[in-house]
């Protein structure tokens, strides 16, 4: 090109408004324009792909009325001319790949975005169709409201329109994608997470599928809980996701309380006896006061185990701590033989008893056991006998008790006799 070219046709357009390509704008004021009519005639005739190729190949003349300069301040019709300008062509519809129909500019996305699993996705997504879409020139594309950048807020945008959608999918991929750029946009996502249930929870044999909050997730709990969803199970690869990001916790006392107060006599006695020994295992001083608060809750929800026939133990039905609740405890093993099938039982024996300890911080539990109860006294005629092994077994540590004695002369004595 002849030197002084270029200042020539930049003079040209600059002061003549003469222009070797299509015209962008036309002026309808000295500071207020509006999209040409060529330009019009081309965006409605011509296919999208190459009305937006002819922008992006002059972007370097067009930008100057869809850019704000920073470098200088233009009148307030100036600038809102392109602001006006920009809205316009954001809204131009054109061509998505797969689908017949036109979407507006700025509800597309730029197909490298996706190119890494655009096939499981882009039924969520409109994707545009341009010629060549990985060269970086279609960046402008970006002041449009076009995506063409991966992010989570796009994967939060396509895992709420699937869900809307209702389809059946594998959602795992959704929360490993959100999971790369969360950290780039972590309140974002927290704040996402929070106001939707966006978790979902696949149903098994105790509940239906669900959506939930992070709130209302546990991220791993025991293998015995039946009823509490848990995310390690069905997205094991997002632990960072949920933990790290969103703050999902594992399995608590409350976690247990509340897979208790879910339970039923189907659910058997080997299943009680796991959860109350972990209720045990995880009470403390400092889990006192929140057994407390659930008191109300065991009187109205029965959940303790009873066996009221004593063949073998059972659960026969569930019992609750309320007054009406008639059912004790056998905390002592003749005890247990004495009343087995006779009156209602707590159906734990007495070494899975040793294991539960919380229960007795229950209100009148220690009323329910049969030790503070019962009082044996001998019948009257019978002669009584010795217990061989016992007596036998006293005798071998007699002196050795006999040392125990405080009193000298009552020790003396002893020791004669």
């Amino acid at each position: 090109m002849p030197e002084g070219q270029d200042e020539w046709r930049r003079w040209l357009r600059q002061e003549l408004h003469i222009f070797t390509i299509p015209r962008l704008v036309v002026y309808v004021g000295k500071h207020h324009f509006v999209l040409s009519p060529e330009m019009e005639l081309i965006r409605n005739h011509w296919p999208s792909e190459d009305f937006l190729t002819l922008i992006r190949d002059n972007w370097d003349i067009y930008s100057g009325w869809l850019e704000a300069n920073n470098h200088c301040s233009w009148p307030q019709a100036w600038e809102s001319s392109r602001i006006q300008l920009q809205k316009q062509i954001a809204s131009f519809k054109v061509q998505c790949k797969g689908t017949p129909r036109s979407y507006p500019l700025d509800q597309t996305v730029l197909p490298t975005v996706l190119q890494n699993d655009g096939e499981k996705v882009a039924k969520y997504f409109r994707v545009i169709d341009i010629p060549d879409p990985g060269e970086p020139s279609w960046a402008f594309l970006e002041r449009f409201g076009v995506i063409v950048q991966p992010s989570a807020t796009l994967f939060l945008q396509v895992l709420e329109t699937a869900k809307k959608m209702a389809c059946e999918t594998e959602w795992v991929g959704f929360y490993e994608k959100i999971q790369i750029y969360a950290s780039q946009e972590k309140a974002t996502v927290k704040k996402a997470f929070a106001e939707n249930p966006l978790i979902f929870i696949p149903e098994n044999p105790f509940r239906a599928a669900q959506w939930s909050r992070p709130d209302n997730c546990i991220w791993s709990s025991p293998s015995f809980f039946k009823r509490t969803p848990t995310l390690v199970d069905n997205y094991p690869s997002c632990r960072a996701f949920f933990q790290d990001i969103l703050g999902v916790q594992d399995a608590d006392l409350q976690t247990a309380l509340d897979e208790l107060l879910l339970t039923s006599k189907s659910d058997g006695l080997d299943y009680f006896v796991k959860l109350f020994t972990y209720l045990n295992r995880h009470t403390s001083a400092n889990a006192r006061a929140l057994i407390t608060r659930s008191t109300e809750k065991f009187k109205t929800k029965p959940v303790f185990p009873i066996d009221t026939k004593g063949e073998r133990p059972a659960v026969h039905h569930l019992g609750s701590i309320s007054a009406e609740s008639i059912w004790y405890i056998a905390d002592r093993l003749h005890l247990r033989e004495k009343f087995r099938g006779r009156i209602p039982l707590l159906a734990f024996d007495n070494d899975q008893l040793e294991k539960m300890k919380w229960i007795y911080l229950l209100p009148s539990m220690t009323k329910r056991s049969l030790s503070n109860l019962v009082v044996c006294k001998p019948l009257p005629g019978l002669k009584s006998t010795l217990h061989e092994r016992l007596t036998s077994l006293l005798r071998g540590r007699a002196k050795h008790i006999v040392l125990l004695v405080p009193d000298p002369a009552a020790r003396q004595k002893l020791s004669t006799n």
